[in-house]
């Protein structure tokens, strides 16, 4: 009796499905448009935050410099990213406590934000 191996059969890799050129460039535009606002640091009050940026494939990696309360002209790519910088607050529930009689970690933890940047112009 002779045995043979059987070698699984690889299928082709699918073709990465694109994006049409024109939503893509859309979005960049509206990333690359600048609005005046003033930085806050919610964590230092005065201090600096330095930075690279790059959100396009073919952009440039930008450097930015960004002190609490000063007016700047920043890209909305900048603004969201700035305004998304958060972390997670770690709390316990003094309603629920576990079998063993601990306290739980609270299941609705609380983000809490780094930076922000408000525009004063309107958009």
């Amino acid at each position: 009796m002779s045995r043979t191996k059987v070698i699984p059969t690889m299928t082709p890799a699918k073709a990465p499905v694109e994006e049409p050129k024109d939503a893509f460039d859309a979005e960049r535009k509206a990333d690359a448009k600048k609005i005046k606002g003033i930085f806050r640091d919610l964590e230092v009050k005065g201090g600096t935050l330095n930075f690279f940026f790059k959100k396009w494939p073919g952009d440039e990696i930008m450097p930015y410099s960004l002190t609490d309360g000063q007016e700047y002209d920043l890209p909305v790519g900048v603004i969201k990213h700035l305004n998304n910088i958060h972390y997670i607050e770690d709390s316990y529930s003094k309603d629920l406590i576990t079998t063993d009689g601990r306290p739980m970690k609270n299941p609705n933890p609380k983000k809490v934000s780094r930076f922000s940047f408000t525009a004063s112009e309107y958009i």
